[in-house]
């Protein structure tokens, strides 16, 4: 055994005049009969303890417990109550004389005293440890005799009372039968391929510049079924001195996956040239001592692999977070901060010189591309990717790249910033998967969830991020934890149809992981209002 909670002593009634409540199943030790009448309380079992049992005062044998159960009551006076069960069991009475509550035990529990393995049922041998020698060992752990007293190394006397069976409220000492429940805590998950752990890990995914020339991606794939967290920044848009291209978008949702699941994830570049950044900036355009930079990448989540602008890859996207468009400046006098990367729509340009403010690109919303107000081809984006600053003059910025990309600029303008998306989230407007969307022709449904079926819920979105983007996968729930035998409720408990049948019920783990494990000890037996005495109660969590 590496828990046990305490069972109480038997009450014990004659007439009226005489009469004896049980004691109460123990904490390290069993309790003691407090109440009834005097002749009756003199004549009462002990309770056990953690390296012996309870007994009674005079020498009647049959009135000692034992290594796990209660003393029966003396035969020599009628109405002898017997000792509750427990590591040791309590004492049983004699002449109107109630039972002793058994004592409980819970391995790793300061205080308790375990056995050794080389113990025989005649000669069982005390270690003075609390762990026992199979090595299973409980944190946590709490012991609450039936008085409602919680137990370190000896009471401490505070009126803790025991939890109910439910969890909701709390109780002096189980009355009734006793009662087990065992609750899975956390979840301890196994890569088979190298005994890796995966519970509370973040899976993080950021730029590899050695990558972007080849539009690399990287692969998630679920290692258990499961809700997962996941989190995109999309890139920054190209920065000159201290006019700083806009900042990269932000979402957050959780998404429920099958295990094996692949997810593909493009993470987005800023740029320090005029050379969009990795997965859709759009380009700057420089010359006569004018800077225009390129517009920041986005970054998404994808159920299809390909290049970053393959469109069967893009129109799989079910989370983007857009990136911001670049800045643009020249000798002082003209200047103009990018486009930040948007939520529903992209950023457009707060702040700099009135000539570059009104020559910049407008940001990406959910069914279009930003744009410049001029008509210059080039500086409108696309699905996916940011405008190029215009070539007709010199200091043009790009867009962000986005769901829909941000619109480039002309003459000293900065870039829009790109769309965010994520499947799931209000307002957000999905394309049709179907033949009839093609790049030239992409057909939007209006509704938010991506037809892929795939959708998020508790969902973010906002525009806060510096420099590159990045990604982060976390487990956050496992899904439908059931037991394999009838999707029953992992509680355990004695129906109380046989009450005379000794009986085990068998509980198979479902998972590696840490679990909660609740006893609560019976009842000692009770006559009308003359009550035995209250269970333990005994708590840990075991891995």
């Amino acid at each position: 055994r590496i828990m046990v909670a305490a069972g109480g002593g038997g009450a014990s009634y004659y007439d009226g005049s005489y009469f004896t409540y049980g004691g109460p199943g123990g904490g390290l030790t069993g309790g003691v009969v407090t109440g009834g009448s005097n002749r009756g309380v003199s004549q009462s079992g002990t309770g056990g303890t953690q390296a012996s049992p309870g007994y009674f005062y005079g020498n009647y044998t049959q009135a000692v417990g034992g290594f796990g159960y209660g003393g029966v009551g003396n035969t020599h006076n009628n109405g002898d109550a017997g000792g509750g069960g427990g590591y040791y069991g309590g004492g049983g009475g004699n002449d109107i004389g109630a039972g002793g509550g058994g004592s409980s035990y819970i391995s790793g529990h300061n205080g308790c005293v375990s056995i050794s393995d080389i113990s025989s049922e005649d000669n069982i041998i005390s270690m003075g440890s609390p762990y026992h020698y199979s090595n299973y060992v409980f944190k946590n752990t709490v012991m609450i005799d039936g008085y409602g007293s919680q137990w370190s190394t000896v009471s401490l006397n505070n009126q803790e009372n025991q939890p109910t069976h439910d969890g909701t409220g709390k109780q002096k000492g189980n009355s009734g039968n006793g009662y087990a429940k065992i609750t899975l805590k956390s979840i301890t998950i196994v890569n088979r391929e190298n005994d890796k752990t995966y519970d509370n890990v973040t899976y993080n995914y950021y730029y590899n510049n050695t990558d972007h020339t080849n539009g690399v991606y990287q692969i998630f794939e679920t290692p258990v079924t499961g809700t997962y967290e996941i989190t995109a920044y999309g890139a920054q848009g190209g920065t000159y001195s201290n006019i700083t291209g806009g900042l990269g978008g932000y979402t957050k949702g959780n998404i429920y996956l099958e295990q094996g699941t692949k997810l593909y994830v493009y993470v987005g570049s800023t740029t320090t040239t005029l050379t969009g950044g990795y997965n859709g900036g759009g380009n700057g355009y420089n010359g006569s001592g004018k800077q225009g930079k390129g517009g920041g990448g986005s970054t998404d989540i994808r159920l299809t692999s390909g290049s970053w602008d393959d469109f069967n890859s893009l129109k799989s996207r079910i989370m983007v977070a857009g990136g911001g468009g670049g800045a643009s400046y020249y000798d002082g006098s003209y200047f103009t901060y990018g486009g930040p990367g948007g939520g529903l729509t992209g950023g457009v340009v707060t702040g700099g010189s009135n000539r570059g403010m009104a020559q910049s690109g407008t940001g990406g919303t959910q069914v279009s591309p930003g744009y410049f107000y001029g008509n210059f081809n080039q500086a409108v984006g696309g699905f996916g990717y940011g405008g190029n600053g215009n070539t007709h003059n010199n200091g043009d910025a790009g867009g962000g790249g986005g769901y829909y990309g941000g619109g480039g600029a002309n003459d000293i303008g900065a870039g829009g910033g790109g769309s965010s998306y994520i499947s799931g989230h209000a307002g957000c407007s999905s394309i049709n998967l179907d033949e009839s969307s093609a790049i030239d022709a992409i057909v939007h449904t209006g509704n938010p969830y991506h037809d892929s079926g795939y959708y998020f819920d508790q969902t973010e979105m906002g525009s806060n991020n510096s420099g590159d983007g990045h990604a982060h996968i976390r487990l956050i729930a496992l899904n439908n934890i059931v037991t394999k035998e009838n999707d029953k409720v992992l509680n355990y408990y004695s129906p109380g149809e046989k009450p005379n049948v000794g009986k085990y019920q068998e509980f198979i783990a479902p998972y590696t992981g840490t679990y909660k494990m609740e006893l609560w000890g019976a009842q000692g037996g009770t006559y009308s209002n003359i009550t035995g005495g209250l269970g333990g109660y005994a708590s840990g969590e075991i891995t």
